[in-house]
Parts: C-alpha cells; sequence; structure tokens
C-alpha cells in the first residue's frame, strides 16, 4: 500500500505538469501568441538548436556506440564510464562543466578566442553544445544491447523479429 501511494505520487510528478500545460496554454490565441517577437524567435532557437545537436548526436553518437560496444579500444570502460556521467549527474554539474571547458577562460575556451577569436558563451553555438553534450552518452538499452550481440538495427527498433 506505501509503495502503491509513493508511486502515484511520483506518477504526479510527471502527470501534473503535463496537465497544467494542456489547461493553461491560451490555445484559441496560440497563433498570435507564438507569432509574438520574442516568441518567435525562442521557438526558432529552439528548432535549429534540436535539430542541429541531432545531426551531430547521430554523427558522433552512432560511431560512439559502436567503440563502447563493439571496438577492443584500451581504456573503454573508462570511456563508458565517462559517457554515462552525463545521465546521472545533475545538470548544473552538466553546465558548471561545460563553463569551464568553453567559457572565455574555459580549458578549450581561452585558446579558442586568443587564437581564433571564437567566444562560445551566449551564442547560438553554445546553445547547441548545451543540448548536445548531456545527450552524447544516451544510448537506448535495447540499441547498445543490439550493437554488443551484433544484431541488425531492424530489430533493435522493434521492426524485426525479437531473440529470446
Amino acid at each position: 500500500m506505501v509503495l502503491t501511494v509513493l508511486g502515484v505520487c511520483g506518477a504526479l510528478v510527471f502527470v501534473v505538469p503535463l496537465v497544467a500545460l494542456l489547461v493553461k496554454v491560451p490555445w484559441r490565441s496560440i497563433g498570435d501568441v507564438a507569432s509574438e517577437g520574442p516568441i518567435r524567435s525562442a521557438l526558432w532557437l529552439s528548432l535549429v538548436t534540436s535539430i542541429v545537436a541531432a545531426l551531430i548526436s547521430l554523427v558522433l553518437g552512432v560511431p560512439l556506440a559502436w567503440v563502447l560496444a563493439r571496438s577492443r579500444l584500451p581504456g573503454r570502460n573508462l570511456l563508458r564510464a565517462i559517457c554515462t556521467l552525463s545521465m546521472v549527474l545533475p545538470p548544473v554539474v552538466g553546465g558548471v562543466a561545460l563553463f569551464l571547458a568553453v567559457g572565455r577562460r574555459g580549458l578549450i575556451g581561452e585558446p579558442l578566442e586568443r587564437w581564433f577569436g571564437i567566444s562560445l558563451p551566449f551564442t547560438t553555438p553554445a546553445v547547441v553544445l548545451a543540448v548536445l553534450v548531456p545527450r552524447v552518452g544516451d544510448q537506448p538499452p535495447r540499441a547498445s544491447s543490439a550493437a554488443r550481440t551484433g544484431a541488425k538495427l531492424r530489430r533493435c527498433s522493434g521492426q524485426g523479429p525479437r531473440s529470446r
């Protein structure tokens, strides 16, 4: 009984914000609201950064998943652990890590600005990086399992016969 009550409370953490979104959004005037300057700019930035981050994740994430699942690379387990950190650490820690890496005085940010005049903070590429980094290590469990066993992509996507 206690687990059921706690489970329902846990579900409410996800359900209540979704219901609030559905109830509180002014659906009749959504077109007018979304076309206002600042909101349109924010939506456009979200769309562009999400698409670019998804493409980069595809180009870098698939080879990374293959390396982690199939290669005999020395230090592969350490690399897997580092990639997994982004899924278990709080977002604030990821943000601080990004800041220390690509900020104006960061490990990479300072040489980028000094040598090439590139400054990432408060730019669209910085937003893409912030969206991308927490997801680089993310892999659906079935996809990583399929990569380890050599299964076909269609099998891990649920379109082929399942192995028992």
